[in-house]
């Protein structure tokens, strides 16, 4: 899971990169209740030190970010930093699929089998496919694994990842520590993290959305 450092300030912030100056105040104001010291949100999660930390990285991001000028920098920042990922970067499992048609054949992928590679691929070389809570356990049940052993290697609580499979989101952490659980997840089903991410906080999204009406 990402460190509260290495996360980017519209992670801290828990908007998108296309949130307008309004949303990012909203998203400040509600930030700052959360990590707040008698904030009910966060007191099983966070220390005091925690706490405070959180809410200093929270201060620096909307001083960045909520300034049309320091955000367009930021940005071009960011945009520098992803270019330089994907160049350095190992092709990932779903990206190595979708380019060559067959599952990723790294190191940590050759305990696939053939029947394992078949049926990884019929699951997310569907039509629409997105990754659900439910299509990341089917993938997990293919490759053998029991969320014991995905919480062994990732330091997620098997709790917290049997939330995730289910989306159980009324019982999952802040999304700030969300996005990294479900990162780690991906990672340790050797997927393509940022993809997964990406399609897990959309519907978590809808569901926040949903809840508001």
């Amino acid at each position: 899971m990402k460190r509260l450092e290495d996360l980017n300030y519209y992670e801290i912030l828990e908007v998108s990169p296309n949130a307008s100056q309004g949303e990012i105040r909203k998203a400040y104001e509600r930030a700052k209740k959360t990590y707040s010291r008698d904030s009910m949100a966060i007191y099983s999660l966070l220390d005091e030190n925690e706490s405070e930390e959180m809410l200093r990285l929270v201060e620096k991001a909307y001083q960045t970010i909520g300034n049309d000028r320091k955000r367009r920098e930021y940005n071009q920042t960011l945009a520098r930093a992803r270019i330089e990922e994907r160049e350095t970067r190992e092709p990932s499992f779903y990206e190595y699929l979708s380019q060559q048609g067959s599952l990723l054949q790294s190191s940590e992928d050759k305990r696939l089998n053939a029947d394992q590679r078949e049926k990884i691929e019929e699951i997310i070389s569907q039509p629409g496919f997105e990754y659900t809570g439910p299509a990341l356990e089917r993938i997990r049940e293919v490759l053998g694994l029991d969320l014991r052993e995905i919480s062994m290697r990732t330091k997620v609580s098997r709790t917290n990842l049997q939330f995730i499979e289910a989306e159980k989101f009324t019982h999952l952490p802040a999304l700030v520590y969300l996005r990294g659980f479900v990162s780690e997840y991906a990672r340790c089903l050797g997927l393509d993290a940022p993809r997964v991410l990406e399609d897990y906080i959309n519907r978590y999204r809808e569901w926040e959305r949903n809840r508001e009406k």
